[in-house]
């Protein structure tokens, strides 16, 4: 979408890419093996049931709120530009900066990155 806003619920698929010029994107009940959501300048709140294979998020000014599976095994590669960071799992932390967080979940097996440039990420079970 150009300009709006995406929600969505109960949505199960191989592939999930959802793209917004600058609308948000509220999703629930998602179970995907491949999930890319991109928010040109809007926030990002979903929840996943499933842990999926890799996992992007995207958002040039919005907030990106994740509440994914308890069992969660990931590595983290998360990039804020003036945000901060929550992230409501145990990691272990291969480098922090001023902005960015690189580490690991569990067995490390997903692969999460996510990227805002000025807004806060948080990770929840």
């Amino acid at each position: 979408t150009g300009s709006g806003s995406v929600t969505g619920s109960t949505v199960d698929c191989t592939d999930l890419k959802v793209d917004t010029g600058s609308g948000d994107i509220h999703l629930t009940d998602v179970t995907a093996t491949r999930v890319k959501l991109d928010a040109g300048s809007g926030e990002i709140d979903a929840t996943l049931v499933a842990v999926p294979d890799r996992l992007r998020a995207e958002t040039g000014s919005g907030d990106v709120r994740l509440r994914l599976p308890q069992g969660l095994g990931a590595t983290l590669d998360l990039d804020t530009g003036s945000g901060d960071f929550t992230v409501d799992f145990p990691v272990t932390l291969l480098k922090k900066g001023e902005s960015s967080l690189r580490g690991r979940i569990g067995d490390g097996r997903s692969e999460v990155s996510i990227e805002t440039g000025s807004g806060d990420i948080t990770l929840t079970h």
